[in-house]
């Protein structure tokens, strides 16, 4: 996506031109308008994201701060402010190309398209993206972005569903990760890819650094800090994990992605012992209406290990609708990158107590 330099916008914005005339100008499709209001300590930001034609606004916000430091006011707002459009864009991004005919969808779309599948959290839905990935790099085969959503497509496959977690299929994750970033360097959502990939694959430290150079690279991606998060967590650091999942959900609390930051939250503070904060966040992540199968598993195993049994099985007939065959032995199976073997028999043991074979 091409974006307007500030100096060319500000210069037209000064000009008292209706906003949709200087948008048509600049040839672009988003614009971002806003204001600040000060009251003694007290700044007042409201921002609006409105598409062309018509202006129609797709997103607004309103923050409120205390001017303590007007260079970490201005770091935090903008931080919040790129991280919220960011998860607007694509979400609009995606609607935009399904409305569009078949014969009319390029590169781009393809991609847009692959995303709305993937955000569906189900093994239909990521055997459909994988598919239009595919077609999509067919029209453009240095796109960097659908060799990263692919591999990353195919790791979630691995391990949420039905993919072979042979060899074979994570080197392909692997080489189609490489490539990501081999495109795109400077691109965060590649070295999420990559690291994502590197976890499952038990290499945890490349995992890692993965991780942190996406995030060095784009602080405001709110995916990368999860999968740090993620990574810290069962690499045994789960006090340092907490903070990442905090930071997600401050960047982008609307994400599709919210139950994973919400749900690998829970996974820290249970390794941690506190049952009760471990309840809440898997809770809160069942309630997200794309919420994967997952989170619900994650929320019966806390509740049993915590005492409530009855609350535990009042959520599995919701999970054996999802997936059918759930049993210990999937999750064992599924969970095969999970280094620390405690990590994994603290899960286990709950299910077994809510009463999974």
């Amino acid at each position: 996506m091409r974006v307007v330099t500030r100096n060319s916008a500000f210069a037209l914005g000064r000009s008292g031109e209706p906003l949709d005339e200087i948008l048509h100008s600049l040839g672009s499709d988003y614009g971002v308008t806003g204001s600040v209001r000060l009251s003694g300590d007290r700044v007042r930001v409201t921002v609006q994201l409105v598409e062309m034609p018509g202006l129609r606004c797709i997103w607004s916000e309103r923050f409120d701060r205390r001017l303590r430091d007007i260079f970490d006011l201005e770091d935090e707002v903008s931080g919040l402010v790129a991280a919220r459009i960011a998860s607007q864009l694509g979400i609009n991004e995606q609607k935009r190309a399904g409305r569009l005919p078949p014969s009319s969808l390029g590169a781009w779309e393809l991609y847009q398209l692959g995303l709305s599948e993937f955000h569906r959290f189900t093994g239909e839905g990521n055997r459909r993206c994988q598919n239009l990935m595919r077609q999509s790099l067919a029209r453009a085969p240095d796109f960097a972005e659908p060799h990263s959503c692919l591999a990353y497509a195919m790791v979630l496959e691995i391990v949420y569903f039905d993919g072979q977690t042979d060899e074979a299929n994570l080197k392909e994750a692997l080489r189609l990760a490489k490539r990501g970033t081999a495109l795109d360097d400077q691109e965060a959502d590649a070295f999420f890819a990559l690291g994502e990939v590197r976890l499952v694959r038990g290499e945890y430290a490349a995992a890692i650094d993965a991780l942190e150079t996406a995030i060095a690279l784009n602080p405001c991606h709110a995916l990368s800090h999860c999968g740090l998060g993620d990574a810290l967590a069962l690499d045994g650091r789960a006090e340092s994990a907490i903070p990442y999942f905090e930071r997600a959900l401050a960047l982008s609390p609307n994400d599709p992605f919210r139950w994973a930051f919400m749900s690998y939250r829970s996974l820290a503070h249970m390794f941690l012992g506190d049952c009760e904060a471990a309840v809440q966040w898997a809770r809160r992540a069942t309630l997200v209406p794309n919420a994967h199968y997952w989170a619900r598993a994650i929320l019966i195993s806390w509740l049993a290990r915590s005492g409530d049994l009855e609350g535990a099985r009042r959520h599995v007939p919701a999970l054996m609708r999802a997936r059918p065959d759930f049993s210990c032995d999937f999750a064992r199976a599924r969970l095969f990158f999970v280094r620390i073997p405690e990590h994994l028999e603290i899960f286990l043991d709950g299910l077994k107590r809510a009463g999974f074979p």
